[in-house]
């Protein structure tokens, strides 16, 4: 009779340490998953997205490396761009979470944009070796708050290619770019504009 009163009082004090673990794990925040993860992340970078529309120029022609002539921060892609005519046109190539600067980039069709782009924009002067023809306009205010851009505008057959790089005023925004002057820049954004065209025959 005593055994088989300790075998019961060991069975429930077995019992009630297994339930008590499973109180406690139940209290537990779930264990973490590289999907979670990689969530938290996106949520916590403004380049982060969850874009379902159709391939950009950042699914295939461009990747991040492109943008390391310009900026001299590791960088992120966003499939938003807002030189895009339509969803796919173009994609953004950004200075990790901080934003303070980034490429701009869109490749569409009608080739007639080039001209009406050409009329909206301010001062301008060639830029050689770009596409069929290209133009590249100085540093100036940007639409987007307390920043900067400067802008290209290329044409190669049917196709238009804008490129902007856009970044904060001062030196949150200079200290992130490879190099601040215009033409050096303009000429690199020219680089990504003629991979586009190349790759669209």
């Amino acid at each position: 009779m005593r055994l088989l009163n300790d075998i019961d009082r060991g069975i429930r004090i077995a019992l009630c340490i297994a339930l008590a673990a499973l109180a406690v794990s139940s209290c537990s925040p779930p264990a973490s998953t590289a999907a979670s993860d990689a969530a938290k992340l996106a949520a916590k970078n403004p380049l982060g997205d969850a874009y379902k529309g159709p391939p950009t120029p950042c699914d295939g022609d461009l990747s991040v490396k492109d943008a390391s002539d310009l900026i001299s921060v590791p960088v992120s892609i966003n499939h938003y761009s807002m030189a895009a005519t339509v969803p796919g046109d173009g994609c953004e190539l950004g200075a990790g979470q901080s934003f303070s600067a980034f490429v701009d980039i869109a490749i569409k069709k009608p080739p007639q944009q080039f001209a009406n782009m050409l009329q909206l924009g301010g001062p301008h002067k060639p830029l050689p070796s770009v596409g069929d023809d290209a133009i590249s306009f100085a540093t100036a205010d940007s639409n987007i708050p307390d920043a900067k851009e400067i802008d290209i505008l290329a044409r190669k057959g049917d196709w238009v290619c804008q490129a902007n790089l856009i970044h904060k005023n001062g030196k949150a925004g200079d200290a992130v770019l490879v190099s601040t002057n215009d033409d050096e820049n303009a000429k690199k954004l020219g680089a990504l504009c003629n991979k586009l065209f190349a790759k669209r025959g």
